[in-house]
């Protein structure tokens, strides 16, 4: 039997799966349905909302609305709501908490009713197990290496190809306070970011934290990913202790050259600064491996709502996987890709150039491993008490991986 704290959020879940539905249902007129999220009103997630302006003025049964909930306490409340037979009808969450809304019963299975596309990215094959399927992808970000092309020519510096001229950019720029090479979210003060981060360099090394049959952290591959983060932060190439927002800022301002970023932060910078917006790129990593990583948002039907709005999630849902919306999705969300294996299209490059250098493919691994499942955050957590342990020169990178395998094994019992 898995180890581990079961999450109060579960616990609810539980006890109330079987609760009356959301609302939004009866009475004349369409039903309402709505779609949560955490950027539904900023740039680029936005524009998804024109899509369900179309999808309303396409039919007259159902009006879908978005339901915009602030990141920090989203899953935590979209969870709640659920729990308690109420919340919105369709609800996007990050890919590492899809597991617990499926074993809690919160999410509808939705077999029999959606319609997927035919050419299906590899996440969204995922999603289908053992024949049953409670998700589908809202979109998916792959992490890419943002350049400051500017700052590469004041140092007579080419975009990096190979980890050593990455390092030797990285290391020509730092100039601390002023100036830096990079940066990396590093500490538990934001576990999603630190492991995001630590498994774009992990897999770069040719790593990973796991297989179907277990635990792979005590491997050369990772601990060379783990030894590669903490030269940058010994040798001050990385702000140390600075957040995400500081360091998004710092490479707006052109203060930082390099960046690992999902490529939807890409357009997010090019709007920020009419400069960035003329010198930033996009590359695959300087790693010898290709694999990088990609985070997902996959939605699913609230279980709780009424059998109407049910409907009209499937409805909406399967318009959103349509072909002609699909590309629509990918030529206006600037650099999120969707639940088909789309490329980007002219019109994308169009609107967002900088693109140009990313080349498309379906190999981005999702950051939930592999054979983790509803563990995930215990997975997770004790993997990162050690390696803050390392990241703080308590112990050595090898013991540190060695007491995580020892550690992840037993959370998976």
């Amino acid at each position: 039997m898995r180890r581990g704290l079961i999450s109060g959020l579960t616990i609810v879940a539980l006890a109330t799966a079987g609760c009356s539905g959301v609302g939004g249902g009866g009475g004349d007129g369409p039903v309402e349905i709505t779609f949560s999220h955490w950027a539904l009103t900023a740039p680029p997630f936005d524009q998804f909302t024109e899509v369900m302006a179309d999808f309303n003025a396409s039919q007259d049964e159902y009006v879908v609305k978005p339901e915009n909930i602030p990141y920090k306490d989203y899953h935590r409340t979209v969870y709640t709501q659920a729990g308690a037979g109420e919340g919105p009808t369709m609800i996007s969450v990050d890919s590492s908490e899809l597991a617990q809304a499926v074993d809690s019963g919160l999410a509808e299975d939705i077999t029999a009713e959606i319609e997927m596309p035919s050419d299906l990215s590899q996440y969204e094959a995922s999603l289908e197990v053992d024949g049953a399927r409670h998700a589908v992808t809202f979109t998916r970000h792959p992490y890419a290496m943002l350049v400051n092309t500017a700052m590469l020519e004041e140092i007579d510096a080419e975009i990096p190809e190979t980890y050593n001229d990455f390092v030797d950019i990285a290391q020509e720029w730092t100039d601390a306070p002023d100036t830096y090479g990079f940066a990396f979210r590093h500490t538990t003060a934001d576990t999603n970011g630190w492991w995001l981060d630590m498994s774009n360099w992990i897999h770069g090394a040719g790593g990973y934290w796991s297989d179907e049959s277990g635990p792979t952290l005590d491997t050369p591959e990772v601990a060379e990913g783990i030894s590669r983060m903490k030269e940058f932060l010994d040798s001050g190439i990385i702000p140390e202790g600075t957040d995400a927002p500081t360091y998004r800022r710092l490479f707006w301002e052109g203060k930082i050259p390099l960046l690992f970023e999902s490529l939807a932060f890409s357009g997010i910078f090019a709007a920020q600064s009419e400069d960035l917006a003329e010198s930033i790129e996009v590359r695959k990593h300087p790693f010898a491996e290709d694999s990088y990583v990609s985070s997902n948002n996959p939605v699913f039907v609230n279980a709780s709502a009424s059998d109407e709005e049910k409907a009209g999630a499937i409805a909406f849902l399967n318009y959103m996987l349509s072909d002609d919306v699909q590309e629509e999705m990918v030529d206006s969300l600037a650099g999120s890709l969707v639940s088909s294996d789309l490329e980007f299209s002219e019109a994308t490059f169009e609107n967002n150039p900088w693109l140009r250098g990313w080349e498309a493919d379906n190999s981005g691994l999702d950051f939930t491993p592999p054979g983790v499942g509803p563990e995930f955050q215990n997975f997770r957590k004790v993997i990162l008490d050690q390696m803050e342990r390392v990241f703080a020169g308590e112990v050595s990178v090898e013991d540190g991986l060695a007491q995580a395998q020892e550690d992840a094994e037993a959370t998976l019992e």
